[in-house]
């Protein structure tokens, strides 16, 4: 092989190495900055969900809306009112501190307000919630098949705490390489003056 060959695959690995860490970087970055969003927002709220200005972000945790949704999609709801809720819209509620997403098979009038009769689409028969307006998180938008996972990792307790860590040793690192370039520019000087 010639110098040249040899010198252009070596570039070539750099290029795709330095791509692969700016890829990783980011999407670090966006996923701390969904934890950090996700607690400052669960904190205030009270919520086991992410919520900002009416969009709600959560995960499909079964199979049972395939093929509309699938297990560990990331499933986007944006809040909705009552009058734009019709049968055959999927919707994402709370029911027993656990999160739903499911089909609207039948709207019904009970106790003055409407009420939501649901149903997987791998189910035969509606499940057995009513589902009030305050129930509802929202309606979905968009379902991202496959990064369930992420957010999964992203409001993991213990994705924070490594987040921590790793802010903690990096302002360390970039301390300590401060003060070692510092060092080196006063050695230079003294140097230079002599």
């Amino acid at each position: 092989m010639k110098k040249t060959e040899i010198n252009k695959n070596k570039s070539r690995k750099n290029v795709l190495k330095t791509v692969l860490s700016k890829i990783l970087y980011i999407m670090f970055l966006i996923m701390v900055i969904y934890n950090i969003i996700f607690l400052i927002n669960s904190t205030i709220t009270k919520k086991d969900y992410l919520s900002i200005f009416g969009i709600s972000i959560n995960t499909m945790n079964s199979d049972k809306m395939k093929p509309e949704i699938f297990k560990n999609s990331i499933i986007i709801s944006k809040t909705v009112e009552s009058n734009e809720l019709e049968v055959g819209d999927n919707i994402t509620y709370v029911v027993s501190n656990e999160i739903i997403t499911s089909k609207i098979v039948n709207i019904i009038y009970k106790d003055n307000e409407e009420k939501y009769i649901t149903k997987y689409i791998q189910t035969y028969y509606p499940n057995n919630e009513e589902i009030s307006i305050n129930m509802i998180i929202g309606k979905e938008v968009l379902s991202i098949m496959g990064l369930g996972f992420i957010v999964k990792v992203a409001q993991s307790k213990i994705f924070t705490l490594i987040v921590l860590i790793f802010l903690v040793f990096k302002f360390l690192y970039n301390k300590e390489k401060y003060i070692r370039t510092k060092k080196r520019r006063l050695k230079k000087k003294r140097f230079d003056e002599i």
